[in-house]
């Protein structure tokens, strides 16, 4: 992969620590919520917060329920 950017590389990658799997993603989840996969983060109202979608259908995207930072309610869960 070519990432063309006017950044160095060592600012985009200063959270990533390839040596260390256990601190690489932390804190996400892997979930799945109406059939769709997501990464998740937990809020500290214990609900789930939408990270990333993890769909290849191109219609899961384009529904406002699914983006990224909306939260997932606790009784959904």
């Amino acid at each position: 992969m070519i990432l063309y950017t006017i950044y160095d590389s060592s600012v985009i990658f200063q959270n990533m620590d390839y040596f260390n799997t256990e601190k690489l993603n932390a804190g996400f989840t892997e979930m799945e919520f109406n059939g769709i996969k997501f990464l998740a983060a937990r809020t500290p109202d214990n609900e789930m917060r939408i990270e990333r979608l993890l769909s290849t259908n191109p219609l899961h995207f384009l529904d406002p329920r699914f983006q990224p930072g909306l939260t997932i309610p606790k009784k959904e869960i």
